[in-house]
């Protein structure tokens, strides 16, 4: 690169030399055709004159003699002649005795019309002793001289060409010897460097002795080079004992919001005192079961034993109950058929609005919870109950919200709200043990009494829609299906064309694509899954609710190994290595340079997921590398975070006019830059 770059310079200094040479010849050329035009005006005025006067004693005895053939003779004779285009001889009586003319052998241009720019047509009076007997008319041709000229102009620009090459050539290989092969050298000597194996020994290479310019550039090399190699190392250490700061202040942060966390666990008094809730409720539904059992076998109602046992077993096996169930069905048909199936539906549940979207794997908590809670409010009034259930998005994930309300009027608190409900069956848990099953869910029971009985919450839940959506977003290219068996085939692309999900059939799995098969050998390999193994896949007689969460699962997991990447152009080390730990903590891979021009250089050779840019930086500052980012690179569309300290609205109006999406203020915490990140890495930038 270096040479290449010298060979340039001295291509310009001889383009140089030669221009000025060329100016100067030209000039001279210039001249010399000047002088040699006004050498050729003189002799197309002095030759036909010449002839003229030479052949005019003849042309005198002939017109004397009333010799009209001679006369012809004379003037066919003088337009042999090259200056001469055309001679008419007239006596005295204006009659014209002889005429002689030839075509022009030439075309003049305007210009050469300039130069030659002299009187063409020469008079000659005929005269016999003393008396006027007629004149000779004779018009010269210029064409000879007009020629001439161009001979010499053609001449004058080869010499000046040849003269130019020559010189530009010597100056040339001249500086190439003299010049670029010495610094070239000494570039080769300063490649072969860097900033963590540099030694004495290296840069004695660079302690010249040469007493010319060249010996005192390389002399001049060698002790900024010392000083370079001085500030690196103290940088070094300035960057290792930041990231020993920040590693040992990360460790003392974990710490200290783990300390936070049990604290905050212990002092939690609705948790502590909804655990003591459903160990009362337990007790007491096992000290009834156990009176009943003290009874006379006559006195023991086995129907309300048996509930009460039932309900304690349920009481038991509480944190079991997030297990998933493959199903899939539209949230209106799935809800009353689990409240049929309870006894709940429609006797005793008049009203149910339910979205029509098919809800994927609902949790057996969301079923146990439903059920119950419709059998505590049945449990105090006999009023009619209103279901109502709603799917809400939140972020990434699906929310099915519930509301059950009665028209029950002064409903007592404590009859609902408290461990155990007594029914006309038996004893079964009250909403204090609802709120903390929800609350070991990080989920709240809202209760209103006023102006009527309702009761409402929510929970996550599987949406088709959504994780088609997920599928879609994170797998846009067609899916790869090596299929042998003809039932698995038909099945799955029965599921895939229902889906509208592209795909394709092959006999290898593709290295970029998710793979569906049942070979059995292909089990185990990135992006594959095989179907007919429970062990290793989905089962073979799999569902379409197991088949699309699959997918889901291995599109997101396929996301999460090539991880987010980040770019960050920071020109304070300090700065520089804080922003690379946060974003480590953060699970982000980083890029870290410290001016615009290599923030530029790399987002043009590669894609980012963000990129942090520093408004002020060295060589090119942020808001010009931004400018250029978003016209000509590979991230024409990702958020650029702006790391500023400044704050005035006139900064940040030109932060948003070059093209930056948010800003980051300085100095910035962990906290600052994950809550920025969350709004923009899931979404495109604006």
């Amino acid at each position: 690169m270096f040479r290449s770059i010298h060979h340039k310079l001295a291509q310009r200094m001889a383009l140089h030399v030669s221009v000025l040479l060329l100016i100067i010849a030209l000039v001279l050329s210039a001249f010399s055709l000047f002088q040699s035009a006004q050498q050729l005006r003189q002799q197309l005025f002095q030759t036909p004159h010449q002839l003229l006067q030479t052949s005019l004693p003849t042309f005198d005895l002939a017109t004397f003699n009333y010799n009209d053939r001679l006369n012809q003779q004379l003037t066919d004779g003088l337009i042999q002649h090259p200056a001469v285009l055309s001679v008419s001889v007239l006596d005295n009586t204006g009659r014209e005795v002889a005429h002689s003319s030839r075509t022009q052998a030439c075309q003049i241009n305007t210009v050469e019309y300039a130069i030659f720019d002299v009187e063409d047509i020469h008079l000659a009076a005929l005269n016999h002793r003393g008396n006027d007997i007629g004149q000779v008319i004779l018009r010269a041709d210029p064409c000879l001289f007009v020629q001439e000229f161009r001979r010499t102009a053609i001449h004058a620009a080869l010499y000046t060409l040849l003269l130019c090459v020559i010189v530009s050539g010597f100056i040339y290989i001249s500086h190439d010897r003299l010049l670029t092969r010495p610094l070239q050298r000494l570039a080769q000597r300063a490649e072969g460097i860097n900033g963590h194996t540099i030694d004495s020994q290296a840069l004695a290479q660079f302690h010249s002795d040469r007493p010319d310019e060249l010996g005192q550039l390389s002399r001049s090399f060698y002790r900024l080079l010392e000083a370079l190699t001085q500030h690196i190392h103290k940088q070094q250490q300035a960057e290792a004992q930041v990231a020993d700061y920040s590693a040992k202040l990360e460790q003392l942060v974990q710490r200290r919001s783990h300390a936070l966390s049990e604290v905050s666990r212990q002092l939690d008094p609705p948790t502590q005192t909804a655990n003591d809730a459903i160990t009362q409720a337990r007790k007491l539904l096992l000290d009834t079961a156990l009176t009943q059992l003290g009874t006379s076998a006559s006195d023991v109602d086995l129907v309300s034993l048996q509930l009460h046992l039932q309900q304690a077993r349920e009481l038991d096996h509480i944190p079991q109950l997030s297990r998933a169930m493959d199903h899939e069905e539209r949230l209106s048909l799935w809800l009353q058929r689990v409240l049929s199936q309870e006894g709940l539906y429609p006797s005793v549940v008049t009203h149910i609005e339910a979205d029509e979207d098919p809800v994927l794997l609902a949790e057996e908590l969301t079923i146990w919870l439903l059920v119950k809670l419709t059998a505590c409010i049945r449990a105090v009034s006999s009023a009619p109950i209103q279901l109502t259930v709603r799917i809400r998005p939140q972020g990434d994930d699906q929310q099915l919200c519930f509301k059950l309300c009665s028209q029950a009027q002064a409903v007592p608190a404590e009859l609902i709200d408290s461990e155990l409900i007594s029914t006309p069956h038996g004893l079964i848990p009250g909403l204090k043990v609802h709120r903390q099953l929800l609350a070991t869910h990080q989920r709240q029971l809202s209760i209103s009494y006023e102006p009527e009985l309702e009761l409402a919450w929510q929970l996550p839940c599987q949406h088709q829609k959504a994780l088609l959506n997920a599928v879609r977003r994170h797998h846009p290219q067609a899916l790869q299906l090596i299929i042998n068996s003809a039932l698995q085939r038909s099945k799955l692309q029965s599921s895939l064309d229902a889906w509208q999900l592209p795909y394709q059939f092959g006999d290898h799995p593709d290295v970029g694509s998710i793979t569906l098969t049942d070979d059995a050998t292909l089990a185990g390999q990135r992006n594959v899954l095989l179907l007919g193994h429970p062990d290793t896949g989905l089962p073979a007689n799999w569902v379409s609710a197991q088949l699309l969460l699959a997918l889901s699962n291995l599109c997101q997991g396929s996301q999460e190994q090539i991880g987010r990447r980040a770019l960050v152009a920071e020109d304070n080390t300090i700065s520089r290595m804080l922003c690379q730990r946060f974003l480590k903590n953060l699970g982000i891979q980083t890029e870290l340079v410290d001016n615009g021009l290599q923030a530029l250089e790399k987002a043009r050779q590669q894609h980012f997921d963000v990129i942090l840019m520093d408004c002020q930086m060295p060589i090119m500052d942020g808001f010009e590398a931004t400018r250029q980012i978003r016209r000509d690179s590979l991230n024409q569309a990702t958020p650029i975070m702006a790391l500023t300290g400044l704050s005035g609205e006139d900064e940040r109006q030109a932060c948003l006019g070059a093209g930056m999406n948010d800003f980051i203020g300085k100095p910035f915490t962990q906290t600052q830059i994950q809550s920025t990140l969350l709004q923009w890495l899931d979404s495109p930038a604006a």
